[in-house]
Parts: structure tokens; C-alpha cells; sequence
């Protein structure tokens, strides 16, 4: 384990969480404006447009369409309109509450992220933990590699090399050698 690396891992993952959080406050501030945009819709459908019909009702009780045509013409008309307002507000309220799923599914979406992003940087912070605690102990030395001293390491290296150059100076010979169409042998 490099403790360096591991460091910049752990405050990659703090960054991104405070980004994703960010991002997490805004979207369910989206749902609670929606969800408060939805109330305001219904009230509106269960309070004007039921006002509304009532006024065309006493307006046209007391006269006030006598002067068009016909008054049963003008009240099926004012309905029409009133009708029209009513499935407008339905629309909006259908629009408003996909809208408000979409949002829940996405805040959903980033509290899923906000939780794995905290795990896999709670997970590397013990494992960092246990590192430095392997070094205290002995166990392993500062740049991660267990129970090896650099000396250990140089001559372990050394030694491969040298290994690796007799190899070469000196290649096996697998079975019997071959001689060729002009009688030498062939290596």
C-alpha cells in the first residue's frame, strides 16, 4: 500500500461526497418545490374553478347574459371555458407530478452514489489505518512493502540480475543436437 496514494484517494472521495451531497440538497429541493407547486395546482382545482362555475351560475341568475343570445347558449359556453380551465390545471398537475417522480427517482439515484462514495472511502481509510498500524508494529515498511528492508530489496535485485545473466552466457541444451543437410550441427 502506497500511504501517498492513499491519501489523495481519501480527499479525492471527500470532494467528490461534498459535490455529490451538493448535488443531492438541490434535487430534493426540486421535489419539495414540486411537491409544493402540486398542492398549490389542487387547491386550485378544488377551490377556483368550483368559484368560477358558481359566479357564471349567479351571473347568469341575475341577468347579467340576458343581453347575449340566448342564456342556455351563454351557460353551456361559460361551462366550456370553466372545463377548459379545469383540465389545463389537470394537465399542469399531471406534468408536475411526473416531473416530481423523475426528481425522487434521481435524488434516489444520488443518495446511492453519496452512500457508496462514503463507502469506498471509509473502506480505504481503515485500510490506510491498518497500514500504518502494520508499520508501528514492524510488519511492513513505510513505502508498503511487508517485512522487506531497501538493503533486502537491492540485493534480492541484484542477485535475479546476475541470475539472469549466467542464464544467458550459458543456455540449456534440450535433447540430442541435430546435424543439418551440410553435416554441421545446428544449435
Amino acid at each position: 500500500m502506497n500511504p501517498t496514494k492513499s491519501a489523495i484517494k481519501l480527499d479525492l472521495l471527500h470532494e467528490q461526497g461534498v459535490v455529490f451531497d451538493d448535488m443531492l440538497e438541490g434535487k430534493e429541493r426540486l421535489v419539495h418545490e414540486l411537491a409544493g407547486s402540486i398542492h398549490a395546482i389542487r387547491q386550485a382545482k378544488e377551490r377556483v374553478v368550483p368559484a368560477v362555475l358558481a359566479a357564471v351560475n349567479l351571473d347568469f341568475d341575475e341577468g347579467k347574459l340576458d343581453t347575449l343570445s340566448s342564456p342556455l347558449e351563454i351557460s353551456g359556453y361559460i361551462k366550456q371555458q370553466v372545463a377548459r380551465v379545469q383540465n389545463g390545471l389537470d394537465n399542469m398537475l399531471m406534468n408536475l407530478e411526473r416531473e416530481r417522480i423523475v426528481s425522487e427517482g434521481r435524488v434516489a439515484q444520488l443518495k446511492e452514489v453519496v452512500a457508496h462514495t462514503k463507502k469506498v472511502r471509509d473502506t480505504e481509510l481503515v485500510a490506510l489505518k491498518e497500514f500504518k498500524a502494520s508499520v508501528e508494529a514492524g510488519e511492513s515498511e513505510p513505502d508498503g512493502r511487508p517485512g522487506l528492508s531497501a538493503a533486502d530489496d537491492i540485493a534480492q535485485r541484484r542477485a535475479t540480475a546476475q541470475a539472469a545473466k549466467a542464464a544467458e552466457a550459458h543456455p540449456p541444451t534440450k535433447g540430442k543436437k541435430r546435424k543439418g543437410a551440410g553435416g554441421a550441427s545446428d544449435a
